[in-house]
């Protein structure tokens, strides 16, 4: 075959080669300019001064946040320069819906490794049913819903591995979320909300996943906790827009506000009955029990009988001294019930009865 024959075949590959190359280069600046716009209008959607929130490592700058006349003059970009982070506000509207937040929490200290697996399992199989994208944090998850009245704000557990676990919350009124920081990645996954009618419809949803919202933890019996009685409820008064009448209306929410949790007072150990008795032995007898041995007697004084019970280690120096028919001065401790054996009063004169 000639040389030109032969360079004409290397330089038509190369030529496809560099093509593909191309091609696959600019599908991925065009994914990655929809990414980029994705992410872009959606905090575009959330930069309103009643709703954007300056703070610093999630605490907030500013006294008053969730007042009706609370105003944040700083852009989004603005407090990204100034602060490294922005939040906004939840359980206010966004266009003709309210904007809430799931906040879950999959990667706690105190949560095992295999509880993990498990929570991050049911999380994307939650994720993949509704279709919606998320902001992926440091320990777990942000989703936005969209509603027709704004949310509660609850908790939300997972019942599993012997006791029941909190993993987030719903952030709702009087909440704020961290929008963008270092830690916070957006995760594209279909639409940007989830759009729900109401909170049973939530309640149902995660449900299925074995979520449940809650406003306490079932706590452990072994714990040592109490609640505190009732809750405060906490009318909380907004604004919104009616749409059938064409006008802003005021309108209420009922929202529960928990009290904390108080550690109980470990209760005070009673200290043991101790009894004193001057006891005519009556008899012995060895119990079902190898290393407990029972002795009958009769009170010199009340004349009444009972027994009380002797352990194996006493029995070597205890039972000889304990004859059928003396009467010895003995310490008796009282049980729960029985009564034990604890030593002989060696101070006093045995009698025998006559």
């Amino acid at each position: 075959m000639p040389n030109s024959v032969v360079q004409a075949s290397v330089n038509s590959t190369e030529c496809l080669i560099n093509q593909q190359n191309n091609q696959s280069k600019s599908q991925r600046n065009y994914f990655g300019l929809l990414y980029l716009k994705s992410k872009h209008e959606r905090t575009k959607r959330k930069d309103q001064s009643w709703r954007r929130l300056a703070t610093v490592n999630k605490i907030a700058q500013k006294a008053g946040y969730n007042l009706p006349t609370y105003q944040e003059k700083k852009t989004i970009a603005e407090l990204l320069k100034l602060h490294g982070e922005y939040s906004y506000l939840t359980g206010k509207h966004l266009g003709t819906r309210y904007l809430t937040t799931l906040d879950i929490d999959l990667r706690k200290e105190e949560f095992a490794r295999k509880l993990i697996e498990r929570l991050e399992k049911n999380t994307a199989c939650l994720l993949n049913s509704l279709q919606v994208s998320y902001d992926k944090t440091k320990k777990g998850l942000h989703v936005d819903i969209l509603t027709l009245e704004p949310l509660e704000n609850q908790q939300i557990y997972y019942q599993g591995w012997g006791r029941t676990w909190n993993i987030g919350s719903i952030q709702s009124l009087g909440k704020y979320v961290v929008g963008e920081d270092s830690n916070k990645t957006f995760i594209k996954n279909g639409k940007w909300y989830w759009k729900t009618k109401s909170n049973e419809e939530v309640k149902a949803k995660l449900a299925q996943f074995f979520f449940r919202l809650g406003n306490q933890a079932k706590l452990e019996a072994t714990e040592n906790k109490e609640l505190l009685p009732k809750e405060t409820l906490k009318t909380v008064r907004y604004q919104a827009w009616d749409y059938n009448l064409n006008q802003a209306v005021m309108r209420e929410y009922s929202m529960i506000i928990e009290k904390p949790y108080k550690k109980q007072k470990e209760p005070e150990k009673k200290p043991a009955k101790r009894q004193n008795l001057q006891a005519q032995i009556l008899s012995k007898k060895q119990t079902n029990l190898e290393h407990m041995w029972k002795v009958f007697y009769l009170d010199w004084k009340t004349k009444s009988t009972g027994y009380f019970l002797v352990n194996n280690y006493q029995k070597s120096y205890a039972l000889p001294h304990l004859d059928i028919g003396s009467v010895k001065n003995v310490v008796l401790i009282q049980g729960n019930r029985h009564s034990f054996f604890s030593r002989i009063i060696t101070n006093h004169t045995t009698q025998y009865c006559t």
